[in-house]
């Protein structure tokens, strides 16, 4: 059977990893602990127009496009007791407030697929690059003692931008 004639199936949304990046958008290795999480989204970029009127024409309003706004990333994971550079770059940032210089990272989601090989490893892909991003936000789920619930952490980062590479 050829190619072409194979049925397409989409990828899985479950397999999945972040990573720090360098300037060019590739992944760096960090913390095992670092790399996983239970869900990711943010992945949203809109134009929203402007809305101009023209003197002497009053049958309808000129809709010019403006910059690109973007989501923030989040990230949720099960909460981690172990310190990670993940971890310590976001505290960091969080408590130091503007007392210090913002260190801004480039991060990379990639969404995972299974190995052509039977390695175990895992074959990225699709990478997403979010360049110039830095936490805004840290929190927990709440302690309930009523609930079986694992205790989630959620990262909040804004960016400047991202690209699909």
């Amino acid at each position: 059977m050829s190619k072409s004639s194979q049925t397409y199936y989409p990828p899985s949304g479950f397999y999945f990893r972040v990573q720090f990046a360098d300037s060019g958008g590739a992944a760096t290795s960090t913390a095992k602990i670092d790399l996983a999480f239970q869900d990711a989204s943010g992945l949203t970029v809109e134009m929203e127009p402007e809305t101009v009127a023209e003197g002497g024409l009053n049958t309808y309003r000129h809709r010019l496009p403006v910059a690109a706004k973007y989501a923030d990333l989040v990230l949720k994971r099960g909460f981690v007791i172990t310190a990670s550079p993940l971890f310590q770059w976001c505290q960091q940032t969080l408590q130091d407030g503007l007392a210090k210089p913002i260190q801004v990272r480039n991060l990379a989601l990639q969404l995972l697929g299974p190995s052509p090989s039977d390695e175990g490893t895992a074959k990225i892909l699709r990478q997403w690059c979010f360049y110039g991003a830095w936490p805004t936000k840290w929190s927990l789920s709440e302690f309930d003692a009523r609930k079986n619930e694992v205790l989630v952490e959620t990262l909040q980062f804004a960016f400047r931008y991202f690209d699909r590479n």
